[in-house]
């Protein structure tokens, strides 16, 4: 714990925060400190009757008096006091009563007794402090769940939106592939015709007229238009963000966005770019529209720190 935190601890004990601080200045941790407090409030209150003086006088309380090896001198309770000295001469004046502090002396036992009371004090202090601990795990544990599942439905998305995406790309590629074959037939078509138009004239055959053949068209399929598209962004701590955007929308846009609903706590720069092909996004480029960028329907930024 820190400084702080052992004052506030000792405070909560009972003991004074200027003591408490006192305390923990000179020892460091909790439990000498609570020792040095104890001592240090019955240094406080007062010492022990029959504390022993210069002259080896005694106090003695109610009754008969005491008797202490001096110069021969007694002090008697009660009624009077005598002192005797060595000519043996007798004085008798009234009893002082003890300071109302040294009546109040805490005793072996009852210093036991606050111990006790201290120690199952910690011992309680302990205990809350390990049902707190066990309830913060919990919680913890229950935000680690949430998080986990977090994330598990967000990689699901984006291994849906790839595959989706690789799905269009192998379909367009096919297209291509398609209408590439159906033009080099349609050229292997004309070659054939005008190949036995030119036999034919070679043998002096008359060659009807007719029109040049000409290559037919590829048919092409309807390209559906597009007005939106869906683009998900990978932060650089794995967490991903998805949003849609218009396609008119720029690479600006989207960063924008990114700043403003960021959830990973640090201020720095990002930058975007692209894997496939790759390219990354900076000052001179931001204004890119995301149709021309090829984000639609779908596209995918990686987030970087700058």
């Amino acid at each position: 714990m820190s400084r702080e935190q052992n004052i506030n601890y000792l405070v909560e004990m009972g003991f004074p925060r200027e003591l408490a601080a006192e305390a923990i200045k000179i020892n460091g941790y909790v439990e000498p400190s609570i020792a040095w407090c104890i001592k240090k409030q019955q240094s406080e209150i007062g010492y022990s009757l029959g504390g022993t003086g210069p002259t080896g006088q005694a106090l003695g309380g109610g009754g008969a008096g005491n008797t202490l090896g001096g110069a021969g001198q007694t002090l008697g309770g009660g009624g009077g006091q005598t002192l005797g000295g060595e000519s043996g001469h007798s004085v008798h004046q009234d009893v002082v009563a003890p300071p109302e502090e040294v009546k109040h002396h805490m005793t072996e036992a009852e210093r036991e007794a606050a111990m006790q009371r201290i120690k199952e004090r910690i011992a309680e202090k302990k205990r809350q402090d390990e049902i707190d601990n066990e309830r913060s795990e919990l919680e913890k544990e229950k935000m680690r769940r949430v998080e986990g599942k977090e994330a598990q439905a967000a990689k699901e998305a984006w291994a849906k939106a790839e595959a989706e995406r690789e799905a269009m790309i192998k379909k367009r590629d096919k297209e291509r592939e398609r209408l590439a074959k159906e033009k080099v037939r349609e050229q292997i078509r004309i070659d054939q015709i005008n190949r036995e138009a030119e036999e034919k004239k070679r043998k002096g055959e008359t060659v009807p007229q007719q029109q040049a053949p000409v290559a037919k068209p590829p048919s092409e399929e309807p390209k559906k238009e597009y007005s939106s598209c869906v683009i998900q962004i990978r932060m650089p701590d794995n967490s991903r963000i998805e949003h849609t955007f218009p396609i008119t929308s720029t690479v600006r846009d989207v960063l924008t966005f990114v700043m403003q609903n960021r959830k990973d706590g640090k201020a720095n720069r990002i930058q975007l770019s692209t894997t496939f092909p790759k390219k990354s996004y900076t000052e001179s480029n931001l204004g890119t529209t995301l149709k021309d960028a090829d984000m639609v329907p779908r596209g995918l930024f990686m987030a970087s720190y700058i």
